[in-house]
């Protein structure tokens, strides 16, 4: 009987390593701009605009693109338009539990997501190989021109010149559907 439990005990603690091991291996398959790992912090004080008008949020530069973190966790929105992007974008928004979505001029979000400062700030430029996580979301700069966030809970985008991947589950729209508007409870 006690060879039988010590089997069975041997066993889980065995299943228990193998399942330990599974981040890392899962971990192996993360796209390298995904990887915030290998990206150090930068402090995170220096990107928040304390302005009345910029409501708290925090703002960074990684040429071409000009994002804005925040006021509220897992809000970002990027200012740019990669090459893959439908015509007329202007960047791209992600808002808590929904999207990433395309910004567009006249549809989504538009004008209640402050791509900019409202106020005065001049935004610091985020170092290449560099992250700043603040407001539950983490973006980092893999690389010159390219910028790469993501929201705790598993929302995210990729955008460069060239490119752009979003991050999600199915729902992730890209392009938006026509005439989408941003529901009032996620404006901000």
């Amino acid at each position: 009987m006690k060879t039988a439990l010590l089997r069975a005990l041997t066993a889980i603690v065995a299943a228990g390593s193998v399942l330990a091991l599974a981040p890392g291996v899962a971990s192996a398959a993360t796209p390298p701009e995904l990887d915030f790992a290998k990206y150090p912090a930068v402090d995170s004080s220096r990107y928040v605009s304390y302005n009345y008008d910029n409501n708290g949020r925090a703002f960074f530069q990684s040429p071409p693109f000009y994002c804005s973190i925040g006021q509220a966790p897992g809000y970002v929105a990027c200012k740019g338009h990669p090459a893959t992007a439908p015509a007329g974008m202007q960047g791209v928004l992600l808002a808590a539990h929904q999207g990433p979505w395309w910004i567009t001029p006249e549809g989504l979000a538009a004008p209640t997501v402050n791509l900019v400062p409202q106020a005065h700030f001049r935004a610091p430029v985020l170092p290449v190989g560099r992250s700043i996580s603040i407001y539950d979301v983490t973006c980092a700069r893999p690389r010159p021109a390219v910028v790469s966030c993501m929201w705790s809970a598993g929302r995210g985008f990729v955008i460069s010149p060239k490119w752009h991947k979003f991050i999600g589950p199915a729902d992730v729209h890209s392009p938006n559907p026509p005439k989408y508007k941003l529901p009032k409870s996620l404006r901000w």
